[in-house]
This record gives C-alpha cells, structure tokens and sequence, in this order.
C-alpha cells in the first residue's frame, strides 16, 4: 500500500521498521506495520492480525496482497469463466 493510506487508515508509522524495496521493478522505501483487518458479509465475520508495508513513492493505483498477511488466512477461488470470486477463512490449525 502507499504510505498515504496508513495517514487515511489512522496507522500510526511512528518507528515502524523501514527498509528498501524492489517490488514490481520498482524500488520503494517501506515501513511495516501490523494492524488488525476485518472482512465479513452477512453470513459472518473474520477478523486477524497482518503485518502490512506501507511504502513511499507508490504510483499503482492498487496493493498487493501477501501470504502472511492474507493468504494464509483464507481459500481463495476466482472464475473468470463463472465471473465468480470466492473466500472462505481457512480454519485454525488447517494447512
């Protein structure tokens, strides 16, 4: 995510570990936060713990989603086929 988000979020970067990044070509100073995400419909809830960076001088219009902080949480299935995206949380303890 860009560094603006976390200033839009209310995440607080004050002392966040920094570090250089070479993502997608590009290189980005990021900082590291874990904060606290929510996701539901209303058939439920799922709520978890991610560590996100937020980086200086990203121009995508878009974050990239990581296997620590979502993959590993959830199943993920898109048809593009179907136009049908699906994401059920994965259950504790569940490889």
């Amino acid at each position: 995510m860009g560094s603006h988000v976390a200033e839009l979020a209310g995440v607080d970067l004050t002392g966040a570990p920094t570090t250089a990044l070479a993502i997608g070509g590009m290189r980005v100073t990021g900082r590291m936060e874990r904060v606290t995400l929510e996701i539901g419909d209303g058939s439920g809830r799922h709520r978890w713990e991610a560590p996100v960076w937020f980086c200086d001088d990203w121009t995508p219009a878009f974050g990239l989603l990581g296997l620590i902080g979502f993959f590993d949480h959830f199943d993920v299935t898109i048809s593009a086929y179907d136009k049908r995206f699906e994401l059920r949380p994965r259950l504790a303890g569940r490889p």
